[in-house]
């Protein structure tokens, strides 16, 4: 359910401030904070609830540049 919900977080972050098509494109994208891994990649095979809290994390930053 934690894994669902940092998705939730982060996809908020992002549509809060870009469309939808930008924000699916920052989860499927290669992402260097996750060693050139997917957001949506870590989140699915990461077993650390840390990695999750990460992405929320990274979507954030993306959201304030």
């Amino acid at each position: 359910m934690q894994r669902l919900r940092s998705a939730h977080e982060a996809t908020r972050c992002l549509v809060h401030i870009y469309d939808a098509q930008t924000a699916r494109s920052w989860f499927m994208g290669m992402n260097p904070d996750f060693n050139d891994e997917a957001p949506a990649r870590v989140l699915r095979y990461s077993q650390n609830p840390d990695t999750w809290e990460d992405v929320i994390l990274a979507a954030r930053a993306f959201a304030e540049t």
